[in-house]
């Protein structure tokens, strides 16, 4: 009940996903981007999950669309686990530091797509990667998940620290609202849409 396989293949990018939700941390990350690997990696320990992941993109190109399409892939299948169980915390928020940044992120798990994302980082790459990759990555995220997510920088400059604290802030506020609870937290009967 807890494995979510889900693929992806276009002219752009090859990705095969395997998340089990209801198993411990354990990875195997291969998207032919270090620092990638490195906040996914990241990511699936704070959120205590088994995840598998073999991406390959057209990196000649730049690393956006496997970025973009990676975000994609991880959001169909937070849906596809919201959609097995609706009784879940659904909420969660956090306000986690690392070193010098300070990161504030909180999520609904709600069934409609919002995303507010105020971070401003002063370097351009972190690793081989645009740091404006990074942005499109939970977006595109929050959209195919179908869920509520504001991310908020309230203090920082190095752009490893902010990015890994994102994602460190994401895995413990999705292990949180993932969570499966007793009863529908919702007024309208439904947190799908």
């Amino acid at each position: 009940m807890g494995e979510v396989i889900i693929n992806r293949k276009t002219n752009e990018t090859d990705i095969q996903l395997t998340i089990d939700y209801d198993k411990s941390y354990n990875a195997s990350i291969d998207t032919g981007l270090g620092f990638l690997d490195h906040m996914l990696n990241t990511f699936a320990r704070y959120a205590d999950i088994d995840f598998t992941i073999k991406a390959k993109g057209d990196l000649y190109v730049d690393s956006h669309h496997l970025i973009e399409d990676i975000g994609i892939v991880l959001g169909k299948s937070i849906r596809q686990r919201i959609d097995e169980n609706t009784k879940i915390e659904r909420f969660a928020s956090n306000i986690i530091p690392m070193d010098d940044s300070l990161i504030l992120l909180a999520v609904d798990l709600s069934g409609r797509s919002y995303f507010s994302y105020d971070v401003d980082i002063e370097n351009n790459y972190v690793g081989n990667i645009e740091v404006e990759n990074f942005k499109e990555f939970f977006m595109k995220m929050t959209y195919n998940a179908m869920i509520n997510l504001h991310i908020k920088k309230l203090s920082g400059e190095n752009a490893h620290h902010i990015i890994e604290n994102i994602f460190k802030s994401l895995g413990l506020a999705l292990k949180i609202a993932l969570n499966v609870n007793d009863e529908l937290l919702s007024t309208k009967g439904t947190i799908g849409g």
